[in-house]
């Protein structure tokens, strides 16, 4: 029954050779409606014009269909017309369908980047950070930082680092990952470092025993994403379309006042940046600046500060994705004897499960006992008949500045 069947379901030999010859037939044509397209070019072909003589349309129809192989020997000209035609028009669909799927492809490719990195994008974009303990050399730095390299969409990285050499982040940044290539790279050297440590789940700090700590090894990668961060490496060059800047320096005193909003951030011992030769020079300074934040400056506990930030943010905004914190030396350690007091602080203020970045120095930021909402619109000031509205820039010697970076 099987061969029957089998029988059954085979054509004819002879309609099996018209329908292959007339399979060629139909490739023939179309390949010839090509190469008249690339020789006449599509502008030579006027659509209407085609379609408006009923034969011509009829043959190509007969052609395409495969019941008319002989059009092609009664009018060669209007069915190379016709085809040609076709052939545009099968093009165009195909170009807008490619394209479309292109777009489609590239929706989704950025939407498994943006799901792989930080939960969600803050006002001026994503931000991912993670402290990497010591002891750091150039290879175990390279893999905790080789998924930055995924990212299409890096504006800036910054390091903070203790005890692990610039040159040691520059090899890794550089060489191993060539993130140099992708945004500028920067490298405070830092008397201390606070970050999240991804083994533990819980934000940890590290200070040199010369600066009052217990000593230790680490590096803070600070990976800033999306079009709203704003990267600067001079002073007096601050965006205006910003209202936070983080500022770190090398330079004992304060920057000159930003065009809008508030400073905050610290005096490291060296700040460094990356080339896009692969350099390592050193820099003044260098900022980042973002649109909207809102930022906390204290000197005693940090409950009530970080829970006025925390109920200044839009309800849109909360919780926050990170928060950048700057802390003086006579804090941490120095003030309360063990490691780890400032960030079980700010844990239990509301910023448990919150990644903080930053360093223990002397620190930039408004006056202590200020909440500061960073809105462009807040802290512009337009006239000098008017009062300023930035919040002065402080150096302090004792206080904390935590920026909460709304989602």
């Amino acid at each position: 029954s099987r061969r029957a069947g089998s029988a059954h379901r085979q054509p004819p030999m002879g309609g099996t050779m018209e329908a292959r010859r007339s399979q060629r037939q139909r490739a023939w044509l179309l390949a010839v409606g090509a190469a008249a397209c690339t020789c006449l070019g599509a502008s030579a072909f006027s659509l209407p014009q085609v379609f408006s003589r009923p034969a011509v349309a009829t043959h190509v129809a007969a052609v395409a269909s495969g019941t008319g192989p002989s059009a092609w020997a009664q009018r060669p000209c209007e069915s190379l017309a016709g085809v040609a035609a076709l052939f545009i028009v099968a093009s165009s669909t195909l170009a807008v369908r490619l394209a479309g799927a292109r777009s489609c492809t590239a929706r989704a490719r950025a939407a498994a980047v943006g799901r792989a990195a930080s939960p969600l994008p803050g006002a001026g974009g994503a931000i991912e950070t993670f402290l990497v303990k010591g002891p750091v050399d150039t290879s175990k730095l390279a893999a905790k930082c080789a998924k930055l390299a995924n990212y299409f969409d890096l504006v800036c990285v910054a390091f903070f680092t203790l005890g692990t050499s610039p040159e040691v982040i520059a090899s890794a940044a550089g060489g191993a990952l060539g993130l140099h290539g992708v945004c500028p790279v920067f490298i405070a050297d830092a008397s201390g470092i606070v970050g999240w440590d991804e083994a533990e789940g819980v934000n940890t700090e590290l200070m040199d025993k010369e600066a009052g700590g217990t000593g230790g090894e680490g590096v803070v990668v600070v990976a800033f994403r999306g079009g709203g961060h704003l990267p600067t490496e001079e002073d007096g060059k601050l965006p205006e379309e910003c209202s936070l800047h983080m500022v770190v320096r090398s330079e004992k005193g304060k920057p000159g006042p930003p065009p809008v909003g508030t400073i905050y951030g610290g005096i490291a011992k060296a700040c460094y940046k990356l080339r896009h030769s692969g350099d390592l020079i050193e820099v003044p300074q260098f900022a980042i600046s973002t649109p909207l934040a809102v930022v906390a400056s204290y000197e005693e506990e940090a409950g009530e500060a970080v829970a006025a930030a925390l109920k200044s943010l839009p309800p849109v905004a909360s919780p926050p994705l990170a928060a950048g914190y700057f802390a003086s030396l006579n804090r941490g350690y120095n003030k309360y004897g063990k490691d780890n007091a400032e960030s079980s602080s700010l844990a239990q203020s509301g910023l448990e499960s919150i990644r903080l970045f930053g360093m223990f120095a002397d620190v930039l930021g408004p006056p202590t006992g200020n909440t500061v909402v960073c809105v462009p619109e807040l802290t512009t000031w337009n006239s000098i008949l008017d009062a300023d509205p930035r919040p002065e820039v402080q150096l302090h010697d004792s206080a904390s500045i935590v920026a909460l970076y709304g989602k």
